[in-house]
């Protein structure tokens, strides 16, 4: 992070104004794993970003993968050598049970300092489901505000204290001053921070926006035109009226060139076989050298002859894979006798594995 004026520079054009949320510092090191909680929720937002696959379905996914049971949530955790979680939904207090069992069996697993964040629009949410998220120990809450009810259970929260209470909403274009009003009041309540996330049009929102009249801006592929100016003229409204709570704009930007990254390649460094290597883009690279049935014999004894690791993976009733550490594909290209094609494969370091692309170099 770098000091720019009165603000906080953070990755792929994040700025903070005061307090960074503590959820939201782990995030930036890739140290968050994101559980959806389900898919139901009782808002209707038209600029909703959750994709058709999990939109309105009561299904739980630990970062990319479904899960079931609570074991599964907390190997993937430790897999993804994690410092907390993210919480989120739809909406987490339509199944507010569902949510304590997670909180109460990481908290168990891992201890009391492991932090949990989770997101909430306060539709469902009671305040005896409040109390029990606070007393079992979820550390930082936000709410993204849809009505003057999610305000009062705002106040409910801060009530509660010793949890991190805050707010997180979309910046539409040009709703600066609806977005300093609510600052005002979140600031007159002591709330400790606001959260402005730059909006984004995707898959599943893209009709319902363009209808409305937003249109694709060009800072990244999602961002929506305008919502960053916006976020800009608040910011500089704070620093005008010495705004006391955090202030912290999320960039489109930053869901992809850091977020996805930093937790890929931390869970990358975590997963990856002998054979692969982690690259800075959060990919994995090994070499894969298909061949004929036949033909494999042959080349396997040349690795064994060159000393060389490799694993064997038959692809089909033909063809078997062989895959050697990107280091060895010099001496793959060396032996005259392969008739196969030899490539560089990049995944995803996730659960199943995800081959983004092979790149053939013979």
């Amino acid at each position: 992070m770098a000091k720019i004026g009165n603000f906080v520079a953070g990755p792929a054009g994040n700025i903070v104004w005061g307090r960074l949320p503590v959820g939201c510092a782990l995030c930036w090191k890739g140290l968050k794993t994101v559980v959806f909680i389900t898919g139901l929720c009782n808002v209707k937002c038209y600029y909703c970003p959750i994709s058709f696959e999990r939109r309105g379905r009561d299904i739980t996914y630990v970062n990319e993968r479904r899960f079931g049971k609570i074991r599964d949530l907390i190997m993937e955790i430790e897999i993804s050598k994690s410092e907390g979680i993210s919480i989120t939904g739809g909406e987490p207090a339509l199944r507010a049970a569902r949510v304590l069992r997670v909180v109460e069996a990481v908290k168990r697993e891992f201890g009391r300092g492991f932090h949990i964040h989770l997101y909430t629009s306060g539709v469902g949410l009671t305040g005896n489901i409040l109390e029990n998220w606070w007393s079992r120990g979820i550390d930082e809450i936000r709410f993204h505000v849809v009505s003057q009810k999610t305000l009062e259970l705002v106040e409910k929260a801060l009530e509660l204290g010793s949890w991190d209470v805050g707010v997180e909403i979309p910046v539409l274009p040009g709703s600066e001053t609806y977005i300093m009003r609510l600052i005002r009041i979140l600031q007159d309540l002591k709330v400790k921070f606001i959260n402005l996330n730059e909006m984004e049009i995707t898959e599943s929102n893209a009709e319902n926006l363009l209808l409305r009249g937003f249109k694709l801006g060009d800072r990244s592929p999602t961002s929506v035109e305008g919502s960053h100016e916006t976020a800009l003229k608040v910011l500089k409204k704070c620093v005008e009226e010495g705004v006391t709570i955090g202030v912290h704009y999320c960039t489109a930007r930053y869901k992809d060139a850091v977020q996805t990254r930093m937790r890929f390649l931390v869970r990358g460094n975590s997963v990856k076989s002998v054979f692969e290597e982690t690259l800075s883009s959060g990919l994995l690279r090994k070499a894969v050298l298909k061949v004929g049935v036949k033909e494999a014999p042959e080349i396997i004894s040349f690795l064994h002859d060159k000393r060389i690791m490799f694993d064997a993976l038959k692809e089909s009733r033909d063809v078997v894979e062989l895959v050697v550490h990107p280091s060895n594909l010099r001496d793959l290209l060396s032996f005259a006798k392969i008739s196969g094609k030899i490539a560089l494969a990049y995944e995803y370091p996730i659960e199943p594995r995800m081959r983004v692309i092979e790149e053939v170099v013979w």
